[in-house]
C-alpha cells in the first residue's frame, strides 16, 4: 500500500458499509469513530485496486465529487501527493482508452451490421438507430480524449504549484477543475460504452432477419463479447443497468428493435422487459429452463395469457408475434404510443430507463 483514497460519507452507517467492503476486498482502512471520511488504502501501481475502488457501489465518481478534504489548500496538497495528480492523471487517461476502444467496436459492428443487413435479393433489413448510435460513439470518444487533455494540462499545473508554496491558495480551485474534467471523460466512457451496447443489441436484431452463415455468426459472437466481455476487461452492462431506447418509425423497424431485445434478454438473463400501449401490455423474460416466456394483459394470444419459445429461440419469432400483438390485437399505430420498461426478472422493482 502506498495511497490513500478518501471517501466523504454523510452518515456512520454508509461509513460502515465502505469499511466491511474495503476489508472485504483485503484493502487497509482508516476511520475515526463519527468521521465522515474514510480513507482506503491501494497501490497506486495496481490498476486492479484503483479500477476496483472506483468501481464501488456502481458510482464510479460520486465519492470524487464530495471529497471534502479538497474544502482547504492544506489538504489539497496532502491529497495531491498521494492522489489527485499521477493517479487522477492514470484514471483519465484510462477512462479516455475505455472510450477509444468502445468508439472502434462501434466502427466495426457498424460496418459488419451494413455488410449482414444486405440481403441475397438486394433489400436490406431495416436498422434503426444505427446513424445516432455512431454518431454517440463519436462524439463520446472525442469528448474523452478532450477531457482527459484538460485533466493532464490541470495536473501539470498542480505538480508545479505544489513546489511553490506562495501559490498553494490556487491548489483548491484547480485541483476541483482536475476533478470535474476526470467526471467528464469517466461520463464520455460509459456514453461510448453504452453505444457500443445499443449497437450490439441492434445486430442481433439485424442478424436475426438473415439466413446464418460465418459472417452472421461472427456477428452474434461480437455483440455478445461487447455485452459480456472477457474476464479483465470492461465495458459490460445488462439491460437492467442499461434501459431500453427505443428508435424504431415504423413496423419493420420495430420487428428489428424487438428481435435485438430478445437477443438482450436471452444473452442478460436478469431482465423483464414490459411494453405498454393505451390498450394493453406485453412482457418478456427468461424463465429458470432458459424459454422465453411472454406474457399479455389484456390476454391477447388467442384468449391465453401467455406464450413460451423453448431454447434454442429464434429471436424473429417472438419479434414478430409481439410486433402482431401490438399493431393488430392492441391496435397500436404510432411509434410514439409504444413505452417501455426493464425490471428485474422477478418483477419487484423498476429500472430508470431512458
Amino acid at each position: 500500500m502506498d495511497a490513500w483514497l478518501h471517501y466523504g460519507v454523510p452518515n456512520a452507517g454508509t461509513a460502515d458499509e465502505i469499511i466491511a467492503w474495503a476489508r472485504a476486498n483485503s484493502f487497509e482502512v482508516r476511520h475515526s469513530e463519527g468521521s465522515r471520511r474514510v480513507d482506503v488504502g491501494i497501490t497506486v501501481r495496481d490498476p486492479e485496486d484503483l479500477h476496483l475502488c472506483l468501481a464501488w457501489r456502481g458510482d464510479p465518481v460520486s465519492w470524487l465529487a464530495s471529497a471534502e478534504h479538497l474544502a482547504e489548500p492544506s489538504n489539497a496538497l496532502l491529497s495531491l501527493e498521494t492522489w489527485n495528480g499521477p493517479i487522477l492523471l492514470q484514471m483519465a487517461n484510462d477512462a479516455a482508452a475505455r472510450a477509444l476502444l468502445a468508439w472502434l467496436n462501434v466502427g466495426g459492428l457498424a460496418a459488419e451490421v451494413e455488410e449482414v443487413r444486405i440481403r441475397a435479393d438486394g433489400d436490406a433489413v431495416s436498422a434503426p438507430g444505427l446513424d445516432d448510435v455512431r454518431s454517440n460513439a463519436e462524439e463520446a470518444a472525442r469528448g474523452a480524449c478532450d477531457a482527459a487533455d484538460t485533466a493532464s494540462r490541470l495536473v501539470e499545473q498542480l505538480l508545479l504549484i505544489r513546489t511553490n508554496p506562495a501559490e498553494a491558495a490556487a491548489v483548491s480551485e484547480d485541483a476541483a477543475s482536475a476533478m470535474r474534467a476526470y467526471e467528464r471523460v469517466q461520463r464520455a466512457a460509459y456514453a461510448a460504452e453504452r453505444a457500443s451496447r445499443d449497437l450490439a443489441q441492434l445486430a442481433f436484431g439485424v442478424s436475426a432477419h438473415v439466413e446464418s452463415n460465418d459472417r452472421v455468426e461472427r456477428l452474434d459472437r461480437a455483440a455478445v463479447a461487447v455485452l459480456q466481455p472477457p474476464p479483465g476487461q470492461r465495458g459490460g452492462r445488462d439491460l437492467l443497468s442499461d434501459g431500453l431506447r427505443l428508435r424504431a418509425r415504423h413496423r419493420p423497424e420495430l420487428v428489428t428493435e424487438l428481435a435485438g431485445i430478445v437477443c438482450r434478454v436471452l444473452v442478460d438473463r436478469v431482465a423483464r422487459v414490459v411494453l405498454t400501449t393505451p390498450s394493453g401490455t406485453v412482457e418478456m423474460w427468461v424463465d429458470r429452463r432458459d424459454s422465453l416466456r411472454v406474457t399479455s394483459d389484456p390476454p391477447a394470444f388467442g384468449g391465453e395469457a401467455e406464450r413460451a419459445w423453448a431454447s434454442p429461440v429464434m429471436a424473429i419469432e417472438p419479434a414478430k408475434f409481439i410486433a402482431g400483438v401490438l399493431f393488430n390485437t392492441y391496435g397500436l399505430d404510432e411509434l410514439e404510443g409504444l413505452g417501455a420498461t426493464v425490471t428485474p426478472r422477478n418483477g419487484v422493482a423498476g429500472a430508470e430507463v431512458d
